[in-house]
């Protein structure tokens, strides 16, 4: 195998965008010197050819030639590694079918407050890390791909999910705690909030706009919960203790809430509002009692792939299939 690497300032990389068609792999560096180093390895250094990495205006990309992706061949892998002191990106961005693994960076030493995770197209954009503490924390997955974060812990002043397409996002944590929780979906897409543990929320917003579902599973509380389906999707949050929620559905969609106090429910058309023991104290509009389980806890703990090269022609097989 051949191996390339490429040496940036880790201190003026902002973003990190991935358009590669195989797996890319983000993680710390052993050493502190400031740097985030790009390494290649393939079985072809024809390959280098045609993949292009560089920096532009505080942006890293990864990105393979116009038209040069039938070049390829052999095998490749290729490795991000970053010095955990010099954390200045703001966003992470996955375009196409590739992936983007992130794994073990504290992201509780982020120099930003902000940190935005997108994934375009039908690519995957998985992320885990021990602990995750960030001021606002955004998700946006657009197209068919999936999004995936997973810790053991978080602290959140913002958590906001974007799903537009027929795409997944999944966040787990054991024990999170958020000011304020906003999902929108807009499609068929679906999006998976859980906490093993504990989930503490002041404000929860949930949306939705076509067919996808919303489901926050495991324990947790909110003091209000916000959530509008216009359509026929489904939020349930019978998981989640809310203190108060308003409750409004525009189509044949339904909504599943656990209250503690007031409810209020707006219904236009066919949908449902329903609840579950103990009843609210007090309940405005139409909403129902019904009976079931706790939905189910999300797989967790899902191995990442090795770093090892990948064959380039089951990719390109695959990315004809799709």
């Amino acid at each position: 195998m051949n191996q390339v690497t490429f040496t940036f300032d880790a201190t003026k990389l902002f973003e990190i965008q991935n358009r590669l068609l195989f797996k890319v792999f983000l993680g710390p560096s052993s050493i502190a010197n400031g740097q985030a180093i790009v390494r290649i390895t393939t079985s072809s250094l024809n390959n280098l050819e045609y993949i292009n990495i560089y920096e532009e205006r505080g942006c890293l990309r990864l990105e393979i030639l116009h038209d040069s992706y039938m070049h390829l061949i052999g095998q490749i892998l290729v490795e991000i590694e970053i010095d955990c002191t010099a954390l200045a990106f703001h966003t992470l961005v996955n375009r196409g079918s590739g992936a983007l693994y992130v794994e073990n960076l504290p992201f509780d030493r982020l120099l930003s407050p902000n940190l935005t995770l997108e994934n375009h197209g039908s690519g995957k954009l998985w992320l885990r890390g021990p602990h995750i503490a960030i001021q606002n924390l955004v998700c946006r997955s657009n197209g068919s791909g999936n999004v995936r974060v997973e810790a053991n812990s978080g602290v959140l002043g913002t958590l906001d999910i974007h799903n537009n397409g027929s795409g997944s996002t999944k966040i787990i944590v054991d024990a999170m705690t958020v000011q304020a929780l906003s999902t929108h979906i807009a499609g068929s897409g679906s999006v998976h909030v859980a906490s093993v543990k504990s989930m503490n929320i002041q404000l929860l917003s949930s949306h939705i706009s076509g067919s996808g579902s919303i489901t926050y599973s495991g324990t947790g509380t909110a003091k209000m919960h916000e959530a509008q389906c216009n359509g026929s999707g489904s939020i349930r949050s019978d998981a989640i203790i809310s203190h108060d929620a308003n409750v409004s559905l525009s189509g044949s969609g339904s909504i599943l809430t656990q209250v503690a106090n007031e409810l209020t429910s707006r219904l236009s058309g066919s949908g449902s509002s329903k609840y579950i023991n103990p009843p609210p104290r007090t309940i405005h509009g139409k909403a129902h009692l019904v009976l079931g389980t706790m939905p189910p806890m999300p797989q967790s703990h899902i191995p990442f792939p090795e770093h090892e090269p990948e064959d380039i022609s089951s990719i390109m097989t695959h990315c004809i299939i799709m």
